[in-house]
């Protein structure tokens, strides 16, 4: 029990093992629906349910979503977990002092990363520091946007402070990882940039770019020196990573994709508009994603050698390349938060924005010439910034990052968040899919709020 548990080293070991393993859901189930199925990469969020994906999709998104309640409902879960190692840890004697402290670290590593994820998705949340009784719960009201992004970054300072320099390949956070992180929120919060480059600039030289993009997919070398931070899955019975398999069709030739998919509901299509947007010639494209795929209900074809019935439409190929999974959602790939060509973008627009295009174009090109592209060249600053965003939209797609580079970019160039998706609307030439900028923001869910005494949690406007 709670009671009799948290007593030992060992115990906290068990505690924190436990913190990390709640960020699995909460990454491959929930927020990689709120942070996809908005963006202009995905026309499709899920073929069902107007109240699930389909519905932040079609930016028709309400108050009773399912995604996003799991979402808030495993995201308060996980932070839970954070605050018992932060409050247990402290009447714990270890045998390993500094083990203490670095337990602390990672449990406030994972808590400002949660809670940047939340004030990024919905502004102000109830900040829950502790433990509580549950009717205690009941009455925190949300704090301010801006105190939740204090918070966010008390945290990740902390963690800078005092989580190990060393990459180890365990897994776990270490000092670079809390420092990706902090400079990704200079950059998203009021965009400090100056403030962004000193944390960017101390993660870069600890990690690599691998020569071959297919590589950073290949399950064998998880945690390799590509990875600054990843949610760790093991392909084996109970701890694979479900998403590969519920992000493709449901139908699909198993030779094409063992095990076939999930499909429904959870089958996030690509838009065409993302798919002309590439270079035939970026070989990330077709290491990313497809535009056809075998239905796999049909019979071989002897003269062809698979099924006849070839079905087009774009699905997501990018989390299973190199890899065999163990079983049906048993993928042995981690789910990566941030590594390297993220981190070198990110330099490149820091010192962009910070005046230094001449330090910026070398290492977009660093990218692009990876990706078989030729070189860019241009000393104007928008045309820089530009390009940067376009790069880590293809480099990056599908991994959770597209959402909130347009917010950003949006905050340097007002008004570039609506043209985007009002283009992107338009490109789809579906009438009733319309963009309204209060989506830019996700509502409260309603469960939520009525658990609680009237007037505790307030609703985002316009929900």
């Amino acid at each position: 029990t709670t009671g009799n548990f948290y007593q030992t080293q060992a115990h906290m070991e068990e505690a924190v093992a436990a913190m990390y393993n709640g960020l699995r859901d909460l990454y491959t189930q929930d927020r990689f629906r709120l942070a996809m199925c908005p963006s202009d990469n995905i026309a499709v969020g899920g073929a069902g349910y107007d109240e699930g994906p389909g519905g932040i999709t079609k930016y028709i998104t309400l108050s009773s979503n399912f995604v996003v309640l799991d979402y808030w409902q495993e995201a308060y879960s996980s932070i839970h977990r954070c605050n018992v190692v932060i409050e247990r840890a402290e009447g714990v004697e270890y045998d390993n002092p500094e083990l203490k402290t670095q337990h602390i670290a990672e449990a406030r590593f994972v808590r400002g990363l949660i809670y940047y994820d939340l004030v990024s998705f919905f502004a102000g949340v109830p900040k829950i520091t502790k433990s509580l009784p549950l009717e205690e719960y009941y009455e925190i009201p949300r704090s301010s946007e801006d105190e939740i992004w204090d918070f966010a970054k008390e945290d990740l300072e902390h963690a800078v402070a005092n989580l190990p320099a060393e990459v180890d390949g365990s897994g776990r956070a270490n000092k670079f990882a809390a420092l990706g992180i902090l400079a990704h929120l200079h950059m998203n919060r009021n965009q400090n940039y100056a403030a962004a480059k000193e944390a960017i600039d101390q993660v870069i030289p600890n990690y690599e770019l691998f020569a071959d993009f297919a590589d950073v997919w290949d399950d064998a070398i998880n945690n390799g020196a590509h990875s600054i931070f990843a949610v760790q899955f093991l392909g084996q019975t109970g701890e694979g990573n479900p998403l590969p398999t519920a992000i493709v069709p449901k139908f699909i030739w198993e030779e094409m994709w063992l095990y076939a998919g999930q499909g429904g509901e959870n089958n996030l299509q690509p838009s065409q508009e993302f798919w002309d947007s590439w270079d035939p010639n970026d070989v990330r494209r077709d290491l990313s994603m497809s535009n056809w795929y075998f239905d796999g209900r049909d019979p071989i074809d002897p003269d062809l050698g698979h099924p006849a019935d070839t079905i087009y439409e774009f699905w997501v190929l990018k989390y299973g390349i190199n890899n065999t999974p163990y079983a049906f959602n048993e993928w042995g790939i981690n789910h990566i938060v941030m590594r390297t060509a993220e981190a070198l973008l990110m330099k490149a627009e820091c010192e962009n924005e910070l005046g230094n295009p001449e330090v910026a174009v070398p290492i977009i090109n660093q990218i692009r010439t990876r990706a078989g592209l030729s070189e860019f060249s241009s000393n104007d600053h928008q045309e820089i910034r530009s390009e940067i965003f376009a790069q880590r939209r293809f480099e990056l797609c599908f991994e959770d990052e597209r959402w909130f580079d347009l917010m950003r970019w949006d905050a340097l160039e007002p008004g570039k968040m609506d043209e985007i998706l009002n283009a992107f609307v338009n490109y789809r030439g579906e009438s009733s899919y319309n963009w309204d900028p209060k989506y830019r923001l996700y509502p409260i869910p309603i469960t939520e709020i009525a658990k609680v005494p009237e007037g505790v949690l307030t609703q985002n406007p316009g929900f």
